[in-house]
């Protein structure tokens, strides 16, 4: 698919205190990989492999399913449905974020395999955090062959089996280049996520009013 892109999703005076309260937080992995083989998705096997080239690591950061950081990042689903007219899967296979460090370019990769998304109906949706950016910085997200700038509140949904990336800036810089990953998937997927034993909670969209 084309994919879409959504810019002032979350507004400049809502990012800077976002990212300042991201970039806080104590539970960031630094060996984050992206693999472009099948089952790229297995976070628990990403995060111990080490494999600085041709692909190097990066930052990564879970977001725990029903946490207040999930319920906030989630709730932006449906004004990307409502603002494009587009309907999206219920249920929320992973909610996480990135940051590349300048000169990374990770593997071009898919979010999840062709057995975890049996309907290929899977959606991924990427949004950039970071406050504060330069196009001269560099940054690119690519999806395929297609080359999206990374702007600060931009999001991009696409499907999840498409190969993209997210590149490091081009320019040593003072910010770190953060990116939120949502995937989404239908009830078969989720059934196949489970089968192929996903250790995190699959929570439906409707769950950011629980609590």
């Amino acid at each position: 698919m084309e994919p879409i892109i959504t810019d002032n999703v979350i507004t400049d005076k809502e990012l800077h205190p976002l990212y300042v309260h991201l970039i806080s937080k104590e539970n960031w992995y630094l060996n984050r990989h992206s693999f472009m083989e099948e089952g790229s998705i297995d976070h628990k096997n990403r995060m111990f492999t080490i494999n600085l080239e041709p692909n190097p690591p990066y930052c990564g950061l879970l977001v725990e399913p029903g946490s207040d950081l999930w319920k906030m990042f989630v709730g932006l689903v449906p004004f990307l449905e409502e603002k494009n007219n587009i309907k999206l899967p219920n249920y929320v296979a992973r909610v996480d974020l990135n940051s590349c460090y300048h000169g990374i370019k990770p593997v071009m990769h898919p979010d999840v395999a062709k057995v975890q998304d049996p309907s290929n109906n899977a959606i991924s949706i990427i949004g950039h955090l970071t406050p504060v950016w330069d196009p001269n910085w560099g940054g690119s997200t690519w999806v395929e062959d297609k080359e999206i700038n990374y702007t600060p509140g931009r999001f991009i949904v696409f499907n999840s089996r498409q190969l993209h990336r997210g590149e490091g800036p081009s320019v040593p810089i003072n910010w770190w280049r953060i990116a939120l990953n949502i995937i989404l998937v239908d009830e078969f997927g989720k059934e196949a996520f489970l089968r192929e034993g996903w250790d995190r909670d699959i929570l439906e969209v409707k769950d950011i009013h629980l609590g």
